[in-house]
């Protein structure tokens, strides 16, 4: 039975050290003097702030019918088994939002960033969204996660040719049946993590999963351009880069083969 590509890789067990190794990657500060934005007395859950923070950086690029568009599909979803919220809901939701990115428009972000599950897995709370609560320490790093992330969009990548939350279609096996990527333009794969750690065995696995499936998919031509895969942090504002040339065809062939399932 094939799973996304996160659930493939929870079932991976990598040397020490990893497949692609942290010295493998370059590190770069973006600013010198940014400081770790810590989880410390942080009111929403990691994941959800990762989500919102991801969520509204697509916001101020591209607005919010297409930021929220797997919440939408979450909120459809839900509207078929309960036959509660869907597309009203969303819509109305939606209407709350600014790029001002004050409270309110933070707070509904989050609220409809709990929806996502519901097109992941299937399944969670759907109330949950009542009980979030914005502190002020809460909002002040999502709001500046989101503008240190649209910073790194702006200095790393072509803004013109930048694509987001896109699939691999046409890339697909049957290990791996599911999986979207953050961003991407035509020399570069991105991939935004927000979190405490600077970095993880299973991220680095993950974007040369991501770029292998690219060459196999209807996209391979623009794939086969990209030279660099990125990780980026808002919350350290680092960036992590590997050259693709890095990659031999022996850990191409691998990772293709057993991992992938080509």
């Amino acid at each position: 039975m094939g799973t996304t590509v996160t659930g493939r890789l929870k079932e991976i067990k990598q040397p020490r050290g990893g497949l692609i190794k942290k010295s493998d990657f370059t590190k770069e500060l973006l600013n010198p003097d940014s400081k770790f934005i810590s989880l410390t007395d942080e009111s929403l859950n990691p994941a959800l702030v990762g989500l919102t923070v991801d969520y509204l950086t697509r916001y101020q690029l591209y607005g919010a019918e297409k930021a929220f568009a797997i919440s939408r599909i979450g909120l459809h979803n839900l509207e078929i088994s309960t036959g509660h919220f869907g597309d009203q809901f969303f819509l109305e939701k939606i209407a709350n939002l600014n790029h001002n990115l004050d409270q309110t428009t933070i707070l509904t972000a989050a609220e409809l960033a709990s929806f996502d599950t519901f097109y992941r897995t299937g399944y969670g709370n759907p109330y949950r969204y009542k009980n979030l609560k914005l502190n002020e320490v809460t909002y002040e790093h999502i709001k500046a996660m989101v503008f240190r992330t649209l910073n790194f969009l702006k200095q790393k990548t072509d803004e013109k040719k930048l694509v987001t939350d896109f699939n691999f279609d046409g890339g697909y096996t049957q290990t791996i049946i599911n999986g979207d990527g953050d961003f991407h333009d035509n020399h570069g794969l991105w991939d935004l993590k927000v979190s405490k750690q600077q970095f993880s065995t299973k991220w680095s696995l993950q974007i040369v999963v991501y770029y292998l499936m690219g060459l196999h998919s209807y996209a391979a031509k623009i794939f086969q351009q990209m030279q660099t895969l990125g990780i980026y942090n808002p919350r350290y504002n680092l960036l992590l880069s590997l050259d693709t040339n890095k990659l031999t065809p022996e850990l191409r062939q691998f990772i293709d083969i057993k991992i992938i399932g080509y």
